[in-house]
């Protein structure tokens, strides 16, 4: 469960930190096109992480 855990909370963390980077006018780690693609991506593969992890159908998370 830890790591279907850190799937859904380390892509938001880390794209999201990108564009609050890019408001405060620091340098961004990403490009705004890759931290939007990012954030786009995890809010839809999240809930499918998660339904894997819960169900057992992908081994590589436990």
């Amino acid at each position: 469960m830890c790591m279907s855990y850190a799937l859904a909370c380390i892509p938001p963390f880390l794209f999201g930190r990108g564009i609050i980077d890019r408001m405060l006018r620091r340098k961004p780690d990403f490009s705004l096109f890759t931290n939007i693609l990012g954030l786009l991506a995890s809010l839809i593969f999240s809930p499918f992480l998660w339904r894997f992890s819960l169900a057992r159908l992908w081994p590589f998370i436990s």
